[in-house]
């Protein structure tokens, strides 16, 4: 388990909602994985893999103060997509 960071965050606007696009790329996922997003208004979130194998992962919570919690095989990468109220 370790805290994880994307690569960069790509933010598309959606009417009064936010789409906010996390390659992690360099900062693969492995399982138990968290990223601490600082997102209190998180709608929804779904996972792209890219590369072999990079589907197998899944976010098994996101808390009140956006931490991201992963369940995942070994060295995962991909973008996580997260639409939001807020940032």
């Amino acid at each position: 388990m370790a805290s994880k960071v994307p690569d960069s965050i790509h933010k598309e606007n959606l009417g009064s909602a936010r789409l906010l696009i996390c390659p992690f790329i360099t900062s693969d996922i492995d399982d138990n994985d968290t990223w601490a997003s600082g997102l209190t208004s998180v709608i929804g979130y779904w996972w792209v893999g890219v590369g072999d194998n990079s589907y197998d992962v899944s976010i098994t919570s996101v808390d009140t103060a956006g931490l991201f919690t992963f369940d995942s095989a070994g060295n995962m990468t991909g973008n996580l997509y997260v639409l939001c109220k807020d940032m």
